[in-house]
């Protein structure tokens, strides 16, 4: 009811249906304009996250990295120690040999 009470008032006044249409323009702009920045607002912190994230991907790259080549270096050093462990095995069956030809 106070709307339409509203209306006839601003009919009534030709110079108040003016005021209001360019107070409700204004308000639409006004609008406009806040979206405006809530979406500016918005794609720089979307910016600034796919940064983050970004960064945190090489960090993980990186560590990848790092984990493959001490991966490898360990992959290394079991070969190795397998080598090893089989010269030792060889040794030992050829020095049991040797001190089974001394009978005391």
């Amino acid at each position: 009811m106070e709307e339409g009470r509203h209306s006839e008032a601003i009919q009534g006044l030709p110079g108040l249906k003016a005021v209001r249409t360019t107070y409700i323009d204004a308000l639409k702009e006004t609008q406009a304009q806040v979206q405006a920045q809530e979406m500016e607002t918005a794609i720089t912190e979307q910016a600034r996250t796919s940064q983050e994230v970004a960064r945190q991907l090489e960090t993980v790259n990186a560590q990848v990295a790092r984990n493959s080549a001490a991966t490898t270096e360990m992959s290394a050093s079991i070969q190795e120690v397998n080598h090893t462990a089989g010269d030792l095995a060889k040794a030992s069956d050829q020095l049991r040999e040797a001190i089974g030809q001394y009978q005391v």
